[in-house]
């Protein structure tokens, strides 16, 4: 991967922290398998392989326990799931600034023009990162609120979910996705009776959050390949404008 490429090593490091989420969500979803193996990524070294050849495999390297297991699975489910909650942190400031940086390129793009003129490939590619920035901060949110208990139905989380709506530009013939509205879905709020809970009901009843983390985490991984995607198109289309430019020398 270049350094001159349009996002420099934010765009890498996109790419090395929705690697790891993988990983990590591989080592969540083992955690009962027996002899399963946790495997990390080392950060600073994969983002110097992507930035140079584009791979990873050298970094990944696995988890030292801090506890020996009967079955010989070395996966520590607190110890996973705090990194995969860093992760998606940092992986969620890379794009927010990323946003930031597409926002301003589409802008700069689209100068005066009026709204009727074509949509460049630019935009197209911007907005659709900018829906998916919002399902990974719903898909955040959801993970973060997993487990959370209240003390009545109405007022329990409930699972966030965006509505894409395909937008069709008849001046370019392209199609890009806006996010429509964010809709709450899933199954209803788990009833558990628990009267020494401190949040119970006058029934000694609580309500947990019913949250599905393992399709979250599914969905955190589609929409962090669906971004990375929306950024190689950029990157392409960028170097065929430069080559493009440098025939008319």
């Amino acid at each position: 991967m270049s350094g001159d490429t349009l996002f420099g090593v934010h765009g890498a490091a996109l790419e090395v922290r929705s690697q790891r989420m993988g990983v990590l969500a591989s080592n969540i979803a083992n955690a009962s398998t027996p002899g399963f193996k946790a495997r990390d990524i080392d950060f600073q070294s994969a983002l110097a392989s992507v930035e140079h050849d584009g791979g990873t495999g050298a970094a990944t390297k696995y988890r030292v326990p801090t506890q020996t297991s009967m079955d010989g699975n070395t996966v520590e489910l607190s110890q996973e799931q705090t990194a995969f909650a860093e992760n998606a942190v940092q992986y969620q400031t890379t794009l927010s600034f990323l946003n930031g940086r597409i926002g301003q390129i589409t802008r700069a793009l689209k100068g005066n023009k009026m709204s009727n003129q074509p949509m460049t490939i630019f935009q197209v590619a911007g907005r659709a990162m900018s829906a998916q920035l919002v399902r990974m901060n719903t898909t955040a949110s959801n993970l973060a609120n997993a487990g959370g208990t209240t003390g009545s139905a109405e007022t329990a989380y409930k699972t966030m979910k965006p509505v894409f709506r395909t937008s069709f530009d008849a001046a370019s013939g392209m199609s890009t996705v806006d996010v429509e509205r964010v809709v709450t879905a899933g199954d209803a709020p788990t009833k558990r009776y628990d009267p020494d809970n401190p949040m119970a009901d006058k029934d000694g009843n609580i309500f947990e959050a019913a949250v599905d983390e393992t399709r979250e985490m599914v969905d955190m991984m589609e929409t962090a390949r669906s971004y990375q995607n929306n950024i190689e198109v950029m990157n392409t289309a960028k170097s065929l404008i430069i080559d493009t430019l440098k025939l008319g020398r």
